[in-house]
């Protein structure tokens, strides 16, 4: 009876759905919506630099707040990916990279722990890297 008790058990337990269990989402799927918050300007509450992905459409936008008071002082821009100007690379659970087109110039968007962001790649002064955290701030080109 123990064993019969424990064979059905452990059958309901591997047939339980972990809905948390997101390791065959590709990054742009798993992140979707979240928004990272550059950590260089964490000290300067005047000015903020945030990196949000979507998964539709495929996307990145970069949000660059120069003064929260003014509403003119903010920048937004977004690259739409995964067509003939930003195509993707890779696009796994916890990477995405993509290439732009014309300047072949590659951009690696890597999560740490689910919370914190390292953005890599090329522009025109040479190679960068940047870090993010993950916040609960908006996304201010919506």
């Amino acid at each position: 009876m123990k064993k019969l008790l424990l064979l059905s058990a452990l059958f309901i337990f591997s047939c339980s759905d972990d809905s948390n269990d997101n390791s065959n989402q590709t990054f742009l799927e798993r992140y979707d919506g979240v928004v990272w918050d550059e950590d260089f300007y964490s000290t300067n509450p005047e000015y903020s630099y945030r990196i949000i992905v979507s998964n539709n459409p495929k996307s990145v936008t970069f949000n660059e707040i120069y003064n929260m008071d003014i509403p003119n002082e903010l920048n937004c821009y977004t690259e739409v990916i995964g067509n003939e100007f930003f195509r993707i690379i890779e696009n796994s659970g916890d990477r995405l990279v993509y290439i732009e087109e014309a300047t072949q110039y590659i951009t690696r968007l890597t999560v740490n722990n689910n919370v914190n962001l390292v953005s890599e790649g090329e522009q025109i002064n040479g190679l960068y890297t940047e870090y993010f955290s993950k916040t609960q701030f908006s996304n201010f080109c919506q």
